[in-house]
């Protein structure tokens, strides 16, 4: 009757030998169906569609037999099982079959056949006869031998095994995503494996894997089998509510540019102190909220360090601390609808393992989205060796107008061997929950070829269309020659692979005439334009000040396929560039953006001017994607503060440089 309960609570998961065999017939020959092709077009030119369609067909059923051929049936995709009381998590591919759940467990293999052989046996006879098996045993412990805890289970576990020929030995003590547990060697005459126990503690609930296979089998299947132990998590995330299809959006969901008139320049410093906030320093970090009521910045100066807010309209300030421990915070990011802040750890100067973290400030809770339970990355050497769990590491993110987070992960299955790794597009709802990979991207760029800069202007280096259809980002590969670098634009239906649009040459059609082959600009930003038609993008030189030269803004459109500076220094030479303009009344230099960002309805972007220090005098400047430039205020200048960020809200207010630039 005991083994009869535990069969009853069995989780099976098969090795896809089928795949692995199709895999190893994968020789791709594409030849004839490209003559196969030439011959429908010309069928199709002399009116005979039908022999087209036919060809064509025909074509279409040989490629599908290909892809099936070389699919990677192994493929360990996240998945999360639900229960009543909550959630098991563990990796396998999205192929296999699935029975209903039984008596709160599920069942997962290769094929209906093998589930079924599973579910109806009670282990008195083969387990599945030439096949590979892994099981995953779920339940709590009165459910399973009829035990009161973890420790009379195993005892139980340990003296019955799974039938009376098969049992477990050599037991080792084991933690795997900070669960304890005992491994186990599987051996009998006609079966071999391994099987895992652990005590989900905080729940009162027992997870169990258990791999078998035919004698001299059990090897060739072990990776497989220690790589779905290790993705194992129970009761650490909600369901994802991502929404994955295209969004509409308002024609303006910001106020139209036209309709503002700016009116005041206020240090963001003054603003607090009116605000009676002697405490809250204005970091360098202070972003607005989309709606323009807030101001949140890293509070960097507690005993406790964390988040803070205030609301402009009355000087209220709430704060929330980093949980422990944090590392050093990066750049924050309002979600769209002003709830949510997302923000990181600055890993490639601390060393310092990131997650995405997000801030509900209705809630005022801090959640950690991309847990992996690392807490350093080193350059050298191992980075927490106890453990299992993949390293990921989340620098590059963005909010979409569908209330998604989108993010760039680097994934490195095993630490102790990082040129193994893999780099995909992922999103997340602001609530938790697997996040979910829209498309692999490994074997495209090099290692951390897309990260973050420490300017975030416009949207940084990765932005989202307003649609919530495609995605734009930067890569900066090591090599500063690399064909790879620039601007990259990819469809979130994750069918497409990406393109790349923009190259590094591109950047010097605006250079003076005069600029040395050596000055260079790095793309630093990307923004989408209301209409999708184009992006923004914002160059910068990281060698230093060509000339008074920091950077320059462009427009690329998509359509024609052109990039448009519209900040434009190539018709001067560089000693002309701080000699006042006849036209403009300011030294071409003066045109150099500071900061960007886009205008409340993205149909132009905002650049902020620095007249020279003499003057004193800066002003902010629109910019249209067909080039056109209009000065929109012009106000006095103390000087640069520590602020990094520029953001703007959906009424007009911009904070640029640590100043507030208000409409009337």
């Amino acid at each position: 009757m005991k083994r009869w309960m535990l069969v009853i609570l069995l989780i099976v998961v098969m090795t896809p030998i089928a795949s692995t065999q199709a895999q190893n017939s994968c020789e791709p020959n594409l030849l004839d169906d490209i003559s196969k092709l030439i011959e429908a077009q010309a069928a199709a030119n002399e009116g005979d569609t039908a022999g087209a369609a036919a060809i064509i067909a025909e074509v279409q059923a040989n490629l599908e037999s290909i892809l099936s051929a070389c699919a990677d049936g192994n493929a360990l995709l996240p998945q999360v099982v639900e229960f009543p009381d909550g959630l098991f998590r563990i990796r396998y591919p999205e192929s296999w079959s699935q029975a209903s759940p039984i008596a709160g467990a599920w069942v997962l293999g290769n094929s209906t056949e093998a589930v079924n052989t599973i579910v109806e046996s009670n282990l008195g006879g083969e387990i599945a006869p030439g096949s590979q098996v892994v099981v995953a045993i779920y339940g709590d412990p009165e459910s399973l031998f009829n035990a009161e805890d973890f420790e009379e289970f195993r005892t139980q576990l340990e003296e019955n095994g799974l039938s009376s020929e098969v049992g477990f030995i050599n037991r080792e003590p084991v933690i795997v995503n900070e669960f304890s547990g005992f491994r186990y060697t599987v051996d009998s005459d006609n079966l071999q494996g391994a099987a895992y126990a652990f005590d989900l503690a905080a729940s009162n609930k027992i997870a169990v894997f258990i791999a078998l296979t035919p004698p001299g089998e059990f090897s060739a299947m072990e990776p497989l089998f220690e790589a779905v132990v290790a993705s194992m998590n129970y009761g650490l995330d909600v369901p994802s509510t991502t929404t994955t299809g295209p969004v509409e959006t308002l024609p303006n969901n910001g106020l139209a540019l036209s309709e503002i008139i700016y009116a005041q320049a206020q240090d963001l410093s003054d603003l607090l102190d009116s605000l009676d906030l002697d405490e809250a320093t204005a970091d360098f970090s202070a972003v607005i909220s989309p709606d323009g009521t807030r101001i949140a910045w890293l509070n960097m100066n507690s005993e406790n360090r964390g988040l803070c807010q205030v609301t402009l309209s009355n000087g209220t300030m709430d704060c929330i601390d980093f949980p422990t421990p944090f590392g050093a915070p990066n750049h924050l990011l309002w979600s769209p609808d002003s709830r949510y802040l997302a923000l990181t750890q600055e890993w490639a100067r601390t060393l310092q393992e990131p997650d995405l973290w997000v801030w509900d400030t209705v809630e005022q809770r801090i959640t950690n989205l991309t847990e992996d339970f690392f807490e350093k990355f080193a350059l050298f050497g191992e980075s927490d060796e106890d453990n299992d769990h993949a390293l990921w590491i989340e620098s590059v993110y963005a909010w979409g107008p569908d209330g998604n987070l989108y993010f760039v992960r680097h994934e490195v299955p095993d630490v102790s061997n990082r040129d193994i790794y893999s780099l995909g597009l992922y999103r997340s709802a602001p609530t938790g929950g697997e996040a979910e990979r829209i498309r692999d991207l490994s074997g495209l760029f090099e290692q951390f070829a897309i990260y973050d800069f420490s300017q975030r202007d416009l949207d940084g280096a990765l932005s989202i269309s307003p649609d919530a259809s495609q995605a734009a980002f930067i890569v900066r590969e090591r090599d500063t020659d690399s064909s790879n670098n620039g601007v990259w634009v990819m469809s979130l239906s994750g069918e497409d692979a990406p393109r790349q649009i923009i190259t590094m040459d591109d950047f010097r059609m605006s250079l003076p005439q005069d600029a040395s082959e050596r000055t260079m600009l790095i793309p630093m930003a990307v923004g989408w334009s209301g209409n999708q038609q184009g992006l923004f993008v914002y160059a910068y030189s990281p060698t230093g000040r060509p000339s008074g030269i920091f950077g320059i803004l462009y427009h690329y459109q998509l359509a024609e396929g052109v990039l448009v500076p519209l900040t434009d220094f190539s018709s001067y030479q560089e000693d002309e560039l701080n000699e006042p303009d006849a036209d403009s009344g300011h030294p071409p230099a003066y045109f150099t953006p500071r900061a960007v960002v886009l205008s409340p309805d993205k149909s132009s972007a905002l650049a902020l001017h620095i007249e020279a220090l003499d003057n004193e005098q800066a002003g902010l400047w629109a910019y249209t994607p067909d080039a056109e430039r209009y000065q929109l205020f012009e106000f006095p200048f103390s000087g640069f503060s520590r602020m990094q960020t520029a953001t703007v809200a959906a009424d007009g207010h911009i904070l640029f440089s640590g100043i507030l630039i208000s409409p009337e």
